[in-house]
């Protein structure tokens, strides 16, 4: 199967449950099917290293405080999920819509509801 993970952290260190459950999902995926992986860049790029081999293709986005802060503010006002608008920046948004139109992938997995966001991915998979 070809498999798409998304998830808006990064799964190391494992200080946290979620981040632990990524980790060894992608570890335990890549062993039987081909696994692309996008996640939020870590606060420290040696923690990319420690990714689990096997898997085919990572893209790492991007989210500057800064930036996270400016969403919350502006979800407050427009009512959307604050977690969502602290995690879920839209480059991630735009990276997940291109792979999952350019790769055609058989399932695409989000960990958390703030990694796939509010809109559904509805119109993007092509008709196999």
């Amino acid at each position: 199967m070809r498999i798409l993970i998304t998830y808006s952290r990064f799964p190391w260190p494992t200080t946290r449950g979620d981040q632990l459950t990524v980790h060894k999902l992608l570890g335990y995926l890549t062993r039987r099917h081909e696994v692309d992986f996008l996640a939020v860049a870590p606060d420290h790029p040696g923690h990319q290293k420690r990714l689990p081999g096997g898997l085919r293709h990572v893209e790492l986005v991007q989210n500057p405080r800064v930036l996270r802060v400016a969403r919350v503010a502006s979800a407050l006002v427009s009512g959307r999920c604050l977690q969502i608008a602290y995690f879920l920046p839209a480059d991630f948004v735009r990276r997940r819509a291109a792979l999952v139109m350019q790769r055609r992938y058989d399932l695409v997995y989000s960990h958390y509801i703030r990694s796939h966001g509010h809109n559904p991915l509805k119109g993007m998979v092509p008709a196999r």
